[in-house]
């Protein structure tokens, strides 16, 4: 089955669910047919008041995701071992005061309910999982999607080791460098801190030099540019540019 062609999944809701609201997982479809439209879509889909992921996509190889509105999610996408993942037409949400008030005092709900777990809108790769003819060409193309709702961690998130629009997985940085292949275009991230990751904890992770492709110069913080690189700020990734880069916090 995991390489019969689906068409499209659409108009779909998962809520209030105790793990994950859609787990999604292996999908090779772009293996049998070698085909980028002959791919599964994931149109329209909502994921709200999860315990875990809004979206959990496992092992899906070219799968396209249009459409759709996650909030109140321990993580709003989780995307793991997966390659030539499309994020289009997406708001993601953090946590909002209406459903904190619900569950703040019930420990089995309660956000970050293991120590370690971080708080995220996009919990991505940095690696590759697929080389060679496996490869489909890129890692993550994110477009027209606004992050909002991750950068109240002093009155929400007590709790949560961290709090950001966009995080990384811990187990695929077998190469110990970023080179899963993203793209941003159009792309809000709405953050009183001005943080759209932490590089210092994608570095703990195995991914020390983050480069994300900004097609229309969307993450610039002084929306000036047309286009450019969301790199880690460290000299090696810099240096070349002088003066030109900018702090995103």
């Amino acid at each position: 089955m995991r390489r019969n062609p689906i068409g499209t999944f659409k108009d779909n809701k998962a809520h209030s669910n105790f793990r994950q609201g859609f787990h999604l997982a292996d999908f090779e479809q772009f293996f049998q047919f070698r085909d980028p439209e002959n791919v599964p879509v994931f149109e329209n889909l909502s994921a709200y008041r999860n315990r875990e992921q809004g979206i959990y996509a496992y092992n899906c190889v070219y799968c396209k995701f249009i459409r759709g509105f996650l909030s109140d999610n321990q993580k709003g996408i989780e995307i793991r071992r997966s390659d030539g993942i499309t994020l289009q037409d997406f708001v993601i949400q953090g946590q909002t005061e209406l459903f904190k008030n619900y569950v703040n005092d019930n420990n089995s709900h309660k956000l970050c309910g293991h120590s370690s777990w971080t708080y995220e809108g996009i919990h991505m790769m940095g690696t590759l999982w697929r080389l060679g003819d496996q490869d489909p060409g890129f890692g993550l193309r994110v477009k027209n999607v606004v992050l909002s709702g991750f950068d109240k961690e002093k009155e929400y998130y007590d709790n949560c080791p961290s709090t950001e629009p966009i995080g990384f997985s811990t187990d695929t940085h077998y190469g110990g460098h970023f080179d899963y292949k993203t793209s941003f275009e159009n792309v809000t991230v709405d953050d009183g801190r001005d943080i759209i990751l932490d590089g210092c904890r994608a570095a703990s992770y195995g991914y020390p030099d983050i480069a994300f492709n900004d097609i229309d110069g969307s993450l610039d913080p002084d929306k000036s540019a047309s286009n450019g690189f969301l790199v880690t700020d460290q000299p090696y990734m810099t240096g070349l540019f002088g003066d030109s880069c900018k702090s995103t916090a």
